[in-house]
């Protein structure tokens, strides 16, 4: 396994930094909040969530 990992490294050492792209694909949609909560035996679950008006971009 460490002569796996060496040879991985190395390959990443090869590697041009200047020719990589970092994709994003965590996507986040207001609309999809909750919209009940749990709360101890007793009490009240207070919250807020932001409304849903900005628009997604994809």
């Amino acid at each position: 396994m460490q002569e796996l990992r060496h040879n991985y490294r190395r390959t990443l050492d090869k590697i041009d930094v200047r020719n990589l792209i970092f994709v994003d694909e965590a996507g986040l949609n207001l609309s999809m909040s909750r919209l009940f909560a749990r709360a101890v035996d007793g009490e009240r679950a207070v919250g807020s969530i932001p409304g849903s008006w900005v628009e997604t971009f994809l």
